[in-house]
């Protein structure tokens, strides 16, 4: 019985030992000649002795259970090599990808795959940026796969850029803070139920690939506590057809505590479904539109798309509230503030409806200048805010054209203007 304990504690030690072995990280090299450092350039990632190990070059593991993280990127005082096309056309599998700084003042690597060709992340995957902030971008145009999902991680700015239409990956895609993940298509996210999180502050980039974007209501949208959500909609880089629009129609759900959000870019960011979110809504570029005329399900509340405990920052953006056929829609912030730049409101009815936008008390920043689209009837703005001698503020214009006055707490055009003479 002594020796049958004897092999038994034996055991425990040894499979103790085995479990905490860690994976390991291996460089992208180019070269593949065995040279004391990894070379950057473009190569096929299943060729012999393309990776680097710290002292040797390495060929990258078989098999669909790697956990190795895969680097790329050398940064190192001279030259060795530009990025470039990462390809491969049977399955690969990895825990993880690392985009490095490098020596090049140009380019970008792009892992695009082939025929074939798939890249399955395995264990607890991030995909982490450390690029340089002047060329921030790396690309992953091969087939994503795995069930984990992956983190999008990022101190320095730097910018995932996804491209597969045919990415599998399931799990969820977190982005923690500082991070950004660019987007030409919804089906870059991955399988139809492939759910997005924000940590931090981190952010959405809608591309601008000559075509709208919709996000549907299968995916769902959680913005941790505390973090704020950037929908980056047309981003200065994109190229395509402008105005680019990018449709939620799931419901932006607060996970817990506070959490915002905000909205960047040219483009237009409309919200089909109901927002929990209790921080700040700022929009400093474009537009962000409340779509209560969705009825697609899960159809748009009748009032508060946004939650009403959340503020509104006009930062140099527009707010558009597009109302039902037949039904009074309205929206209530607990205050607003117009921040530095030319910012809107606009709103639209249904037939026989009515919408109304509850602002709550204005403070006005310097620099700040509101103009509120022609009020018509069946739409309506209404304020806490007191008129000094009927003009809510100098800052304030109906249509580019009245000052913009309140009357029994309601915003309407200025109509007691004096003719003069000379």
């Amino acid at each position: 019985m002594k020796a049958k304990y004897a092999l038994l504690g034996l055991f425990v030690v040894c499979n103790f030992s085995m479990s905490t072995v860690q994976a390991a990280t291996y460089t992208w090299d180019s070269n593949n000649t065995g040279a004391p450092v990894a070379f950057d350039g473009a190569g096929v990632w299943t060729a012999a002795n393309n990776f680097h190990n710290g002292t040797a070059s390495i060929t990258w593991p078989t098999g669909t259970a790697v956990t190795d993280i895969a680097a790329f990127g050398n940064i190192t005082s001279v030259p060795v090599g530009l990025p470039g096309s990462i390809t491969f056309t049977t399955p690969i599998s990895a825990g993880g990808l690392n985009f490095n700084p490098y020596y090049a003042v140009a380019g970008k690597y792009t892992i695009t795959g082939g025929a074939g060709g798939s890249l399955q992340l395995n264990g607890t995957p991030a995909i982490t940026m450390t690029t340089h902030p002047v060329r921030p971008f790396a690309r992953i145009d091969a087939v994503l796969a795995g069930t984990a999902g992956f983190d999008v991680v990022s101190s320095t700015g730097g910018i995932l850029e996804l491209g597969g239409t045919a990415n599998t990956i399931t799990g969820g895609i977190r982005l923690q803070g500082g991070s950004s993940l660019s987007i030409s298509s919804e089906a870059n996210l991955g399988g139809s139920g492939n759910g997005l999180t924000f940590a931090g502050t981190s952010t959405l980039i809608a591309r601008n690939a000559g075509a709208n974007h919709a996000i549907p209501s299968s995916r769902a949208i959680i913005i941790a506590d505390g973090a704020t959500a950037r929908f980056d909609v047309q981003h200065s880089t994109a190229t395509g057809n402008p105005p680019l629009s990018l449709t939620l129609s799931a419901p932006l759900t607060q996970a817990s505590g506070t959490a915002s959000l905000r909205k960047e870019g040219a483009g237009n960011l409309i919200l089909n479904a109901g927002a929990t979110y209790t921080g700040p809504t700022t929009i400093r570029q474009g537009t962000l539109t409340l779509n209560f005329a969705n009825t697609v399900s899960p159809a748009a509340p009748l009032t508060n798309l946004i939650n009403p405990a959340s503020s509104l920052r006009l930062a140099g953006g527009t707010l558009a509230v597009s109302g039902l056929t037949s039904v009074n829609n309205s929206q209530t912030f607990s205050g607003t503030t117009i921040a530095p730049g030319p910012s809107g409101l606009v709103s639209s009815i249904g037939v026989n409806g009515n919408t109304s936008v509850d602002l709550g008390a204005i403070t006005r920043e310097a620099g700040g200048t509101l103009n509120i689209s022609t009020i018509v009837a069946g739409t309506g703005y209404v304020t806490s805010t007191p008129a000094v001698n009927g003009i809510l503020g100098g800052y304030a214009t109906v249509a580019n054209n009245d000052w913009a006055t309140v009357t029994g707490g309601n915003l309407a055009a200025y109509s007691g203007y004096q003719t003069g003479t000379d």
